[in-house]
């Protein structure tokens, strides 16, 4: 297992943080990340993680997406959701990107802002926190079904004022072995951070 600050600093800047409560936990507010398996380490001790590390790395732009929320049983949801979301907002407090803006790497830099939290639930949004963020997700070990499939959903969504993540991950030697997909991802970040200035 490779911990949160060993992802960051081979940089990884978007998470998929599936959040849960273990069943059967005396303590009523701990969670967990949960993706197939429940993580030994809790919730609030990998955000200080990152917390650390957005400090001392302040033009680096993270995007922390939480989603799931497994075992949130109607009893306590509404206690574990407002508790998860103080954490975040005291925890990262000015360093968090508001969803109102249309954030350039130029403003969040000078705001000092480098934290993004996606939140997926409606219930539970507030300004300093996003409602969940369009996800693409190649879903192949095949390069050129990637290529087809994030090329294909990314021209589909394009839009000056739509933020969206991709994900994929191949095991390569070569810097090009993506194809023109990253070279398109970038442009696209690119020609929006230099549209919006």
């Amino acid at each position: 297992e490779v911990s949160i600050t060993e992802q960051l600093n081979a940089g990884v800047r978007y998470f998929d943080l599936r959040i849960a409560r273990k069943p059967k936990d005396t303590d009523p507010t701990r969670l967990y990340f949960h993706h197939g398996l429940y993580t030994q380490t809790d919730v609030e001790t990998v955000l200080r993680e990152i917390n650390v590390w957005a400090e001392s790395h302040p033009k680096e732009i993270l995007i922390l997406s939480l989603s799931h929320f497994e075992g949130f049983d109607q009893t306590i949801s509404a206690q574990l959701h407002s508790h998860l979301i103080r954490f975040i907002t005291n925890l990262f407090g000015a360093k968090l990107i508001l969803n109102t803006d249309t954030p350039t790497l130029k403003t969040c830099w000078n705001q000092g802002k480098n934290i993004i939290v996606s939140y997926d639930h409606l219930a539970f949004h507030q300004p300093l926190i996003w409602r969940k963020i369009k996800y693409y997700y190649g879903n192949s070990m095949d390069r050129a079904k990637i290529i087809a499939k994030l090329s294909q959903d990314l021209e589909k969504e394009k839009s000056p004022h739509s933020f969206s993540s991709t994900s994929f991950a191949f095991v390569t030697t070569s810097p090009t072995s993506c194809g023109g997909v990253c070279q398109r991802c970038y442009d696209g970040c690119n020609s929006n951070t230099t549209r919006r200035q």
